[in-house]
């Protein structure tokens, strides 16, 4: 798609649907089609293209390039156990304008299985340190 088209769509009120501008994605296609991150997913995007901005502000590029927004900036997961990792939340920082990109954030929940390795004791409380500066 190219950037009139994708300035089209932006331009509607999508409310957090972005299947008309994802039907172009690069990544989706190509992890559906499994020729890329096999075994990876990746929560639903519900949230407007992450790049290219002007920096500073929330106008997607207006320099020359004219670069089509996309979403450059993505968090995949996998895990060996279906169900083992759960999306809370998956989004982007649009309050962060000091790049052309917009930060990308997930957080999840993830299930522990101790007792399978010596390092887990460890991980665990790497775990639990992590889990209580996030409640904080």
């Amino acid at each position: 798609m190219d950037r009139i088209g994708v300035d089209q769509i932006l331009k509607q009120d999508l409310s957090s649907d972005m299947s008309r501008l994802l039907q172009y994605d690069q990544l989706s296609k190509e992890m559906k089609d499994g020729s890329v991150f096999q075994g990876f997913k990746e929560a639903p995007i519900q949230f407007p293209p992450t790049y290219k901005f002007d920096v500073g502000c929330d106008i997607y590029d207006t320099t020359t390039k004219q670069r089509t927004p996309s979403y450059t900036d993505r968090v995949l997961y996998k895990s060996r156990h279906k169900g083992d990792i759960k999306v809370v939340k998956y989004t982007c920082c649009s309050t962060i304008k000091s790049s052309d990109h917009r930060p990308v954030l997930g957080v999840f929940q993830v299930k522990v299985r101790p007792g399978r390795d010596k390092q887990d004791a460890k991980y665990i409380t790497l775990v639990r340190r992590a889990r209580a500066w996030y409640l904080l």
